[in-house]
C-alpha cells in the first residue's frame, strides 16, 4: 500500500485523489491540503478549469451522469482517496422550486457522488486496495434549512449515503461525512445576497444572521475543512466509518 507521510504527522491511505468541486473555495482548500499531506496524484473535477499547482484539471458535468461515468472510465489510476466536495446551493422558497430545479440539485449532490464511489470502490476491490471516501454534507441535513428544500433534501439523503456505504464497503474503504456549518466561500455570499434580498436586510446585517448562532461567532473558513479531510482520508481514521463529521463552530450537537 502507498502510504506518504503527511507533514501535519498524518499518513494517507493512498497517493492518489480524486476531488469533485475543485475548482470552488473548499474544493481549492481541499487539493492543496491533500497535496501537502503527501499525496501525488490528485484529479481535479469541475464544471470550470482548476488551475491550483500540482493537479490534473478534468472538466466534468456533475449534473450528467453519463459524463460522471465517461471521466471515471478515462482516470490512469484509481483514486484510493475520493472526496465529493462539490455542492449546488441556491435559496429560493420551496414551492417555487420546479422539478427540473430539484432534480439538477439532487443530481450534483447525491446522484453523481454515488456513482463515483461505485465505481471507485468496484475498481479497488478488483486491485485489492484500501480506499477513504468522504463526502462533503451538511449540517442543513440533519436540521433543515428554511428556503431550501432540494439542498437540504439533497445533503440528508447523502448523510443516509454516507452510513450506509460505510456498512458495505468495509472493511477495505472507509466512508464519512463532513457537514461543514457556513464556510467562508463564495457560495455562501451568494446564499447570504439571496436570503437578503428575500428578506430586506442589507447584505452586513443578513452576513451578521448566519455569523450570530455560531458559538465561536465566526464562519468557518475551507482551510479547516480540508484538515479534517486529511484525517479522515489518513491511516489514523482506520477505524472510523459511518461517522459524520461536524465543522461548524459549535452550532451542531449531533
Amino acid at each position: 500500500m502507498n502510504r506518504n507521510q503527511a507533514p501535519l504527522g498524518f499518513t494517507l491511505i493512498g497517493g492518489t485523489a480524486l476531488v469533485t468541486g475543485a475548482a470552488g473555495g473548499m474544493g481549492r482548500a481541499i487539493t492543496a491540503a491533500l497535496l501537502n499531506a503527501g499525496a501525488t496524484t490528485v484529479y481535479a473535477w469541475d464544471r470550470l478549469p482548476t488551475d491550483s499547482d500540482g493537479v490534473t484539471s478534468q472538466i466534468v458535468d456533475l449534473a450528467d451522469t453519463t459524463d460522471v461515468e465517461r471521466a471515471l472510465a478515462a482516470l490512469e489510476r484509481t483514486p484510493e482517496i475520493v472526496v465529493n466536495a462539490a455542492g449546488f446551493q441556491v435559496a429560493r422558497p420551496t414551492f417555487s422550486v420546479d422539478t427540473d430545479d430539484f432534480r439538477r440539485t439532487l443530481d450534483i449532490n447525491l446522484t453523481s457522488p454515488y456513482v463515483i464511489q461505485r465505481e471507485v470502490a468496484r475498481r479497488l476491490a478488483d486491485e485489492d486496495r484500501e480506499g477513504a471516501f468522504i463526502n462533503i454534507t451538511s449540517v442543513a441535513g440533519k436540521h433543515g434549512f428554511s428556503n431550501q428544500v432540494d439542498y437540504t433534501t439533497s445533503k440528508a439523503a447523502l448523510i443516509g449515503l454516507t452510513r450506509a456505504a460505510a456498512l458495505d464497503l468495509a472493511p477495505a474503504i472507509t466512508v464519512n461525512g463532513i457537514a461543514p456549518g457556513t464556510v467562508d466561500t463564495p457560495m455562501i455570499a451568494q446564499v447570504i445576497a439571496e436570503v437578503a434580498a428575500q428578506t430586506g436586510l442589507s447584505l452586513e446585517d443578513q452576513r451578521e444572521a448566519f455569523v450570530s448562532g455560531i458559538p465561536t461567532k465566526r464562519m468557518q473558513q475551507p482551510n479547516e475543512v480540508a484538515a479534517a479531510i486529511v484525517f479522515l482520508a489518513s491511516v489514523a481514521a482506520r477505524s472510523i466509518t459511518g461517522e459524520i463529521l461536524n465543522v461548524d463552530g459549535g452550532s451542531t450537537r449531533d
